[in-house]
């Protein structure tokens, strides 16, 4: 039976390849990029319609009591 080490693949060479060292690490500065931080908060506008309530006969809102 054929184990997994037996088949040959691209990824061990690509891993080695791109895999971090000790001087890589340390060379390159890792911050945080204030200038290009997502927005906090997600918005759906393309998702949701805004429309106008009817100021005389507002939602009544019906609260469950258990």
């Amino acid at each position: 039976m054929l184990s997994s080490n037996d088949i040959p693949s691209p990824y061990p060479e690509y891993h080695e390849a791109t895999k971090h060292s000790w001087r890589s690490v340390q060379l390159d500065p890792h911050y945080v990029d204030t200038s290009i931080q997502p927005a906090t908060w997600k918005t759906y506008a393309h998702f949701f319609q805004r429309f106008p309530l009817d100021a005389k006969h507002p939602v009544q809102m019906k609260r469950k009591v258990f």
